[in-house]
């Protein structure tokens, strides 16, 4: 089972088998039965293998930071890494990333940008690839105007409103990751504003617990007002804290919207009384807007044609808020046409208000704004940048929190006995973090290490 390739070869190294290469691996390569990263020239016991490689290799111990060291240079903010096809790449992507960026190993604040080998051929997906090198850099490709029926700044003031994301992956032999996403600039195309950290939940657990959804919600918002006031200090910014907090919340069965307002909307609401003390922010009282976005309807719907009768596919965008969907919930379904998507296949998203204190269901012309913003947020995953066929299923918060939780449940590796394990540099802002410790035992801790003082 080898692979090589001008840029490194993959070899799996069994006793008493017929091992052979597909030519030579040239820089580094990857042993994964012995977690071996680098050239080096090896041959299985009892077998035969063909096909060389330079370099030198790299056992994952601790000793090894000066072998890595020959091969990344101290001031390298950079490392784009070509993978091989298929699931082998899938591997490599996760365990070279964990190497370099975790603090039980290399430790290093280096933005990774991962290509597969067939996609270098192609020159429109390379152009690709440094478009996403460009935005994880805290780049700013595009920036979008929501155009808000009733205006910008009064209903909805954009520009004094967050927007968080909440997503739960499930692997399966796998704790459940749950990605809490923030964007402090909502219709800005790039990862320069945005905060990602995760929790571990038991496997297959959709809901977050109350306490751990108190802790990933103080995180976040204690980590973006760190970076504020230090974004104001230093380039004389007067970025304020938000008026106004969205949450999107990815779906879950109707039997289960009482918990989870129960556990994560009191939870947050919680955690911004458990800020504002901490911080002596009196006057700061923002509204909490949470929304819970389910794009598994079994609903079908269509336009009915006057002349012959039929149902055709919808060709623009459009809500349906009768109330023929529910009489004790604010919901509705946004259809995100785009005309190169083939609409027999394009499916509603069926949003939940589950709290509203912005007051929008009762102010006339709000539902409206509510609707464009949700419909604008669509376009906001930057990596999916030009929206060939149109914009997400669901808003860019929810994309982002899946987007990280799955990434993050493929480092966790069946070697990981410890939550350490998962913690990476702490320089590294467009990565989430994970978070190890409550809020409630972190104070307990501290006020331990206080009474021993």
């Amino acid at each position: 089972n080898n692979q090589g390739g001008g840029g490194g070869g993959y070899k799996q190294n069994y006793n008493n088998n017929n091992n052979s290469g597909f030519g030579g691996g040239g820089g580094g390569g990857f042993n994964n039965n012995n977690n071996n990263f680098g050239g080096g020239q090896q041959s299985g016991t009892g077998g035969q293998q063909s096909g060389g490689g330079g370099g030198a290799g790299f056992n994952n111990n601790n000793n090894n930071n000066n072998i890595m060291s020959q091969f990344i240079n101290r001031d390298d903010e950079l490392l784009v890494l070509i993978l091989p096809d298929g699931i082998r790449g899938s591997e490599l992507k996760a365990k070279f990333t964990k190497l370099i960026q975790s603090k039980e190993y290399f430790n290093r604040n280096i933005i990774i940008q991962c290509i597969q080998n067939q996609t270098c051929k192609k020159l429109n997906a390379c152009l690709g690839t440094f478009e996403d090198i460009m935005i994880k850099f805290g780049n700013i490709p595009y920036i979008i105007d929501p155009l808000l029926p009733n205006g910008n700044h009064n209903n909805i003031n954009i520009d004094l409103s967050w927007v968080w994301g909440i997503d739960v992956s499930h692997v399966r032999d796998k704790p459940s990751v749950a990605c809490l996403s923030i964007s402090r600039s909502p219709f800005q195309g790039s990862l320069r504003d945005m905060h990602f950290f995760n929790h571990l939940n038991p496997s297959r657990k959709e809901i977050i617990a109350f306490s751990n959804m108190i802790t990933l919600a103080f995180r976040g918002l204690e980590d973006c007002y760190n970076t504020i006031l230090k974004s104001n200090n230093n380039n004389n910014n007067n970025e304020k804290l938000p008026l106004a907090i969205f949450v999107f919340r990815d779906g879950v069965a109707d039997g289960q919207i009482e918990e989870l307002f129960t556990k994560e909307v009191v939870g947050i609401q919680r955690a911004i009384t458990i800020f504002r003390n901490k911080y002596k922010l009196k006057k700061w009282k923002p509204k909490l807007q949470y929304i819970l976005c389910n794009k598994n309807t079994i609903d079908r719907f269509g336009l009915l044609d006057q002349k012959t009768g039929l149902c055709r596919s919808l060709n623009k965008p459009c809500v349906i808020y009768d109330h023929v969907l529910s009489d004790r919930l604010w919901d509705f379904i946004i259809f995100p046409y785009h005309y190169k998507k083939n609409a027999d296949r394009t499916k509603g998203v069926r949003y939940i208000v589950l709290f509203d204190d912005l007051k929008l269901s009762k102010k006339c012309g709000a539902a409206l704004d509510l609707f464009q913003f949700i419909f604008a947020l669509t376009y906001m995953f930057a990596f999916s940048i030009p929206f060939p066929l149109g914009g997400t299923a669901q808003p860019a918060p929810i994309v982002y929190a899946k987007h990280y939780a799955e990434s993050f449940s493929q480092s966790i590796l069946s070697n990981d006995k410890q939550l350490k394990s998962l913690k990476i540099n702490k320089n590294l802002n467009n990565r989430p973090h994970i978070i190890t410790q409550t809020v409630f035992q972190q104070n307990k801790k501290n006020n331990n290490n206080n009474d021993n003082e």
